[in-house]
């Protein structure tokens, strides 16, 4: 295959950087890898650190959340391979790639599937405002974005990531996110929705923690695979325990190759489960074959 690096993200997941080194040192060896990426101590240095190591190396192996799986789509252009260990909290990328959440602490035995895998092309989403854009595989407007804005601002004041995001959820569910009417074109196809909780525009099934929120989505299919769902907070919390059990049977799929949505406020936007910007319009448009995956 070439040379690998692995690039791992101080800040992801609850782990120390001890814990890290020596939760990857089986993988090193594996795949005969340096590792890098644990000095950095910006977000800016993490994405320059990733630019340089997708210049030099042939195989970027991308240690951390499904948030530095983006980081790392987004830092320049992605001529060389990606591959993936899930040291993250939700992990929803090692879902979409196959492994067992049971195995997720076992990265030399996944470093075993990268080093003994073929290569795949995968698509992506550009995710696109008015200002600016950004690529993932897991998308999505309403009050996902929200919470994980709000749960982001409780972790940079110093909450740990599971409080953060309990108390960011009963902020936003309990009067801090006021379901909007979105117009909403689907290709050539134009509708509108009232009282939107959520619309997930994703390339793969989960959301984090093995939950199935858009079972149909699949990373080859060449389409967008959206969900929306305009049901309160009964029907909210249903859809979670459906996903945990066999897939989310709540909401209205779509399937398309670019979505517009506007409103007459601005939308709260998440790409990979990060916040990625407000903005009353947004458009989702399928990246076909766009990265080169080993999983």
């Amino acid at each position: 295959m070439g040379s690998y690096i692995i690039l791992a993200n101080p800040k992801s997941g609850n782990l120390d950087e001890y814990e890290k080194k020596f939760l990857l040192s089986g993988a090193k060896g594996v795949l005969n890898a340096e590792l890098f990426g644990l000095d950095t101590t910006s977000k800016e240095d993490f994405i320059e650190c990733a630019r340089k190591a997708k210049k030099k190396y042939d195989c970027v192996v991308v240690a951390g959340g499904d948030g530095t799986f983006s980081d790392v789509l987004n830092a320049g252009p992605n001529d060389c391979t990606l591959a993936y260990l899930p040291l993250g909290t939700g992990n929803a990328v090692g879902s979409a790639l196959g492994y067992q959440m049971s195995r997720f602490k076992d990265l030399a035995y996944i470093a075993g599937n990268i080093m003994n895998s073929g290569e795949q092309s995968i698509d992506t989403i550009l995710c696109e405002t008015s200002h600016q854009s950004m690529i993932g595989l897991m998308t999505g407007v309403g009050i996902d974005a929200d919470v994980i804005q709000r749960s982001q601002a409780l972790r940079e004041s110093g909450m740990n990531s599971l409080n953060s995001y309990v108390v960011g959820s009963l902020m936003s569910v309990f009067g801090g996110f006021r379901r909007p009417t979105i117009s909403l074109e689907i290709d050539d196809k134009a509708g509108a929705i009232s009282d939107l909780a959520t619309l997930m525009v994703t390339k793969h099934p989960f959301i984090g923690y093995g939950l199935k929120a858009n079972p149909s989505a699949n990373l080859t299919s060449g389409y967008l695979h959206a969900i929306a769902m305009t049901s309160g907070v009964p029907g909210i919390a249903w859809s979670l325990g459906t996903a945990k059990f066999g897939g989310n049977r709540v909401g209205t799929h779509y399937l398309a190759e670019r979505i517009n949505v506007t409103c007459s406020d601005p939308l709260p936007i998440h790409v990979e489960g990060s916040f990625f910007t407000s903005s009353p319009e947004v458009s989702f448009l399928i990246q076909p074959e766009s990265v080169r995956v080993r999983y």
